[in-house]
């Protein structure tokens, strides 16, 4: 979040008593908010980050990679400074809302940086209680969310499994759905016929796939260069993509911090997040639960929930499938 000298935004609701209504807030820069708080909140103890408010675009998740299109120069310059400092000081937040006070976010790290574009890496949660500073940028502060820690029978070796599981029911989905594709681009080329039609059948499937889905990939980016292009992808289209579940959460290996009372998460619990973004196809009610969700092995059952429920699916599509070139 940034101030104007200009002007002031106010966040709903947070106007002390006896003052004017406050103007609603004005949306700049593909939906980010420049906004003030006005002062009287208790700061309760956790770090004090920078903030940027984002309610016009998807949430980022914990384990989520984005770029960021930048537009107004107060978000270069905030984001510039963040890498000025020390790794210590270099997160900002990312507020998914108007409102900034009892709200989860997620704090983030700048990885790339230009005048109007920004990479940006989700790295933790937190629940902004206060508001601490306004000038030259809104700063708030925030409490890290963390997991519970495992009870009962419940051990890291569960955790694991759940894991396992998950990357066991995503590799069960991809392989139906390279399955479908390749019926799909058979039973097109055996419609057009002639000596092309032929050729390309003799083809191995793999490949006819992978060029189908080269031409597809053109069509896309020519289109794109006409449209902006699209955040959020589904789970079916990571899965037609190829993407393999068990290699992005290894990413998460690349950035997490070695253990500490300071450091980010536990790895298990980041891949959860990373699991669930792809599995549910950034859904919105699926980040802001399991942002608030201190149960790693919740989030793991809810992946796989999700896992299966599209493998059944796809298992009936390719039944279904079998079932009309077996008729002809």
């Amino acid at each position: 979040m940034l101030w104007l000298p200009s002007i002031a935004f106010l966040a709903p609701g947070l106007a002390p008593p006896n003052t004017q209504r406050a103007p609603p807030p004005v949306a700049v820069s593909d939906g980010w908010f420049l906004t003030s708080v006005r002062e009287g909140a208790p700061e309760p103890d956790g770090a004090e980050l920078p903030a940027l408010c984002a309610p016009l675009v998807p949430a980022l998740w914990v384990g989520e990679r984005r770029v960021m299109r930048l537009r107004d120069p107060n978000e270069f310059q905030l984001l510039a400074s963040l890498q000025s400092h020390e790794s210590d000081d270099s997160s900002f937040l990312h507020v998914p809302s108007r409102s900034v006070i009892n709200v989860n976010a997620t704090e983030a790290k700048v990885l790339q940086l230009s005048p109007s574009r920004a990479v940006v890496l989700g790295v933790d949660r937190r629940q902004v209680l206060a508001k601490v500073g306004e000038r030259p940028f809104l700063r708030l502060k925030g409490r890290r969310i963390r997991d519970e820690p495992l009870a009962g029978s419940s051990t890291t070796a569960s955790l694991d499994a759940a894991k396992a599981q998950c990357c066991e029911l995503w590799a069960a989905a991809a392989n139906l759905t390279q399955r479908l594709q390749e019926r799909k681009l058979a039973a097109r080329l055996e419609a057009l016929g002639g000596a092309a039609s032929s050729m390309l059948l003799s083809i191995p499937q793999a490949d006819q796939v992978e060029l189908s889905s080269s031409a597809a990939g053109s069509r896309d980016a020519s289109s794109a260069s006409a449209s902006p292009p699209q955040l959020v992808s589904s789970c079916d289209e990571y899965l037609e993509a190829g993407l393999s579940l068990e290699e992005e959460l290894e990413k998460a290996r690349e950035w997490m911090a070695p253990g500490g009372d300071d450091d980010p998460l536990p790895l298990l619990s980041v891949q959860s997040f990373i699991a669930l973004r792809l599995a549910s196809g950034h859904d919105e009610q699926q980040h802001a639960a399991a942002t608030a969700s201190t149960d790693g092995l919740a989030r793991w059952a809810a992946v796989a929930d999700l896992l299966e429920a599209k493998r059944n699916e796809l298992q009936v599509l390719d039944i279904i499938a079998r079932m009309g070139n077996s008729s002809e």
